[in-house]
């Protein structure tokens, strides 16, 4: 789906350039003048615009939030005592008291598991719009634009400092993964919780608590580079550049 519609948006700009750049649009097999190409380039403006919307909508909301709850959420499961029956049979007489203390049996235990709330997407976005509005849906929204906008100037400033070099983009991607670690948790921290009066940057999580995540974030963060790393090194160590230079 993603292949066709990269493909139709490709084409879709392509010819509204070369038609946008002549002033003319082909029609049945002429080329007539349009009188309007500005409103044909505005058009597809705002459709570029809300695409880009709604797939950074869908992206944040079942990729970020709901992703982030089903990994959170824990199974939880309900335990039933059943004490055994004295007989099976309708004219059985009675135990005794004696007899019961006496008796051995123990009783029985049931556990029932209780299905995650998480299980299916539409379980998932009703609950949160349950519990905090149908807004719910893009908390932690504030704190994920701060972050990303964030990342992007300390990545560029890290990188400027450390020379520019391929190398270097990885090196300065890890430290502002670490430094920003703590920001990373506070978004956790506001998608998994319930609604708070506290503004979001007022709800930072303690430093203490912060360095507990910082060895987990450079090691995700290093693993992150190294599946950049790791095919283009087989790239090179298998040759395959010479290969598809000549397949034979």
């Amino acid at each position: 789906m993603s292949g066709i519609a990269h493909h139709l948006v490709k084409r879709g700009i392509e010819h509204t350039h070369d038609r946008y750049r002549t002033g003319t649009f082909a029609q049945d097999g002429d080329n007539k003048p349009f009188g309007h190409p500005h409103i044909v380039a505005a058009a597809l403006v705002i459709t570029t615009l809300l695409w880009f919307f709604a797939l950074s909508a869908v992206q944040y909301i079942y990729g970020g939030v709901v992703a982030t709850l089903t990994m959170i959420e824990t199974p939880t499961a309900t335990a039933f005592k059943i004490d055994p029956v004295e007989s099976d049979e309708a004219d059985a007489p009675l135990l005794s008291s004696d007899e019961k203390k006496s008796s051995t049996t123990e009783p029985d235990l049931f556990y029932v598991k209780t299905k995650p709330i998480t299980s299916k997407i539409r379980t998932t976005i009703r609950h949160i719009v349950a519990e905090a509005g149908p807004w719910a849906r893009f908390r932690g929204l504030q704190v994920a634009l701060a972050y990303h906008f964030i990342h992007h100037i300390l990545f560029q400033v890290l990188t400027a400092l450390f020379g520019g070099a391929i190398i270097s983009q990885s090196v300065a991607a890890v430290v502002t993964a670490v430094v920003l670690c703590r920001l990373q948790m506070l978004w956790t921290h506001v998608v998994i919780s319930t609604p708070s009066e506290k503004k979001w940057y007022r709800r930072f999580p303690t430093i203490d608590a912060g360095k507990k995540v910082i060895l987990p974030t450079a090691v995700w963060a290093l693993a992150e580079q190294a599946t950049i790393y790791v095919p283009l090194a087989l790239f090179v160590l298998f040759d395959l550049e010479g290969y598809f230079r000549n397949p034979a």
